[in-house]
């Protein structure tokens, strides 16, 4: 079975439909905690001709803020250790025998919840380059550009650039990495549909 990267479905979604006027790209694990959100992103999406992205600054289920203030987790600079190794046959254990070193990520637009451009050095870029991951490894660490990554280097090479937005969506982030996750996750699921269902009833 042919491997399907995130940034590929991206990537499928975008050429799909070139006459849009802008993509709303979105995780699964994402929720919204106030209204009026892809509202606020579009204008500001607008505003500014140099952005090709507005990307919504990521919140917990009440509203407190985790990214979009600096080097913070997941952000720019952000470090983790990661193992990797190239199989040498197909039904060999990935982890067996793997390599670990550090690697920082890179700069890039965060498609949890993303307000993205359809202009045409974005759909150049998402053509000829695509938006799945890149690494690259040295003894003195590596560099992650996860997806969108290498987009966003190109769009500089444009003069564009990408922003936080003013509005904040949740994102339950991660948690579909362990199973371990699960249930806790199901659980602030839950407590956000009652909070929800109060709320609208």
């Amino acid at each position: 079975m042919p491997l399907n990267t995130h940034g590929e479905i991206l990537r499928d979604l975008i050429l799909s439909r070139p006459n849009a006027d802008s993509y709303l790209l979105l995780d699964a694990d994402a929720f919204f905690v106030d209204d009026g959100n892809i509202a606020t992103m579009a204008a500001e999406l607008a505003a500014d001709p140099a952005l090709f992205a507005v990307q919504a600054r990521q919140c917990d289920e009440h509203g407190v803020v985790w990214q979009g203030t600096g080097d913070g987790y997941g952000g720019p600079g952000w470090q983790r250790m990661i193992r990797m190794k190239y199989r040498d046959t197909p039904d060999q254990d990935w982890w067996d025998g793997a390599d670990e070193f550090t690697f920082r990520i890179g700069d890039r637009a965060n498609p949890f919840c993303l307000l993205l451009s359809n202009k045409l050095a974005v759909r150049r870029a998402v053509d000829v380059i695509g938006l799945s991951p890149a690494i690259t490894q040295c003894v003195r660490g590596g560099q992650w550009w996860d997806t969108m990554g290498l987009l966003t280097q190109v769009m500089k090479t444009h003069g564009l650039s990408w922003r936080y937005s003013a509005a904040n969506v949740g994102h339950f982030a991660n948690v579909s990495w362990t199973n371990e996750w699960s249930v806790e996750k199901a659980r602030r699921r839950d407590v956000l549909l009652s909070q929800y269902a109060a709320r609208r009833g």
